[in-house]
């Protein structure tokens, strides 16, 4: 495996330093400075491979320890439960809370463009870079290691999921996996507005592509953006896996 150019960014005594955070001793270190680096920083010093094989890898173990983990734990749970629970528990915004409690920002390998840009604090390439390090784990120590890490780093997560006390910002979600999928932002359209002044509903459609993906109803216009973001979530991400 090709060495990634530290450039004073990675560092061994920096790879050392997030080992610590990490509680985690790599016999090839070397995964590990590939887990951190971003594309950006692989094409602009012509190197070889990114982190985004091991993101891949990451991203189906991630969802394989979450999956057991939630079927064990919670036997009376609904099918349509569970896969609530599990797009909660995986999602971008779960795992951007464990890279910031890691301070990963501070061991990312980004181009120059990127970092300007604010890339070491953009959500999805905190999070794919957490993937790509369950990944590095995984081949470096094993599954019971990669599980035991993941466990440990959503142990907060799941601790919310227990008590029913997470919230998540579905408009977020929504704009991320639309850019990813379809290289376009969602669309929030008033479509109806009744009651007195005091008391009104507000109904919203949500467009992709010019094409009403689903509707929501609050008492301001906020809310029932939200809720159409949920629907159409939940239904994009099912879909779509």
């Amino acid at each position: 495996m090709s060495k990634p150019k530290a450039a004073g960014v990675t560092t061994r005594r920096l790879l050392f330093k997030l080992e610590e955070a990490l509680n985690i001793s790599f016999n090839n270190q070397q995964l590990l400075a590939l887990a951190l680096t971003h594309s950006s920083y692989a094409n602009e010093n012509t190197l070889p491979q990114s982190n985004e094989r091991l993101e891949f890898l990451g991203d189906s173990i991630l969802n394989m320890v979450v999956s057991y983990t939630l079927y064990l734990n919670f036997p009376q749970a609904s099918e349509g439960e569970l896969a609530k629970y599990k797009s909660f528990l995986v999602s971008e915004e779960s795992l951007l809370q464990s890279a910031v409690n890691l301070k990963l920002a501070d061991y990312l390998l980004l181009g120059r463009g990127e970092k300007i840009t604010g890339g070491d604090s953009r959500p999805s390439i905190l999070a794919d870079a957490m993937e790509a390090i369950i990944a590095a784990i995984y081949l470096d120590k094993g599954f019971g290691e990669a599980e035991s890490f993941i466990l440990t780093q959503l142990a907060a997560q799941f601790t919310a999921v227990k008590t029913n006390t997470y919230e998540r910002n579905y408009k977020s979600l929504l704009q991320e996996f639309c850019q990813k999928k379809y290289k376009d932002l969602p669309l929030y359209r008033l479509v109806d507005s009744s009651g007195p002044e005091h008391k009104k509903i507000y109904t919203i459609e949500l467009l992709i592509n010019n094409k009403v993906i689903a509707a929501g109803s609050g008492g301001n216009k906020k809310m029932a953006e939200q809720q159409a973001a949920a629907k159409a979530y939940e239904q994009l991400v099912g879909a779509y896996g």
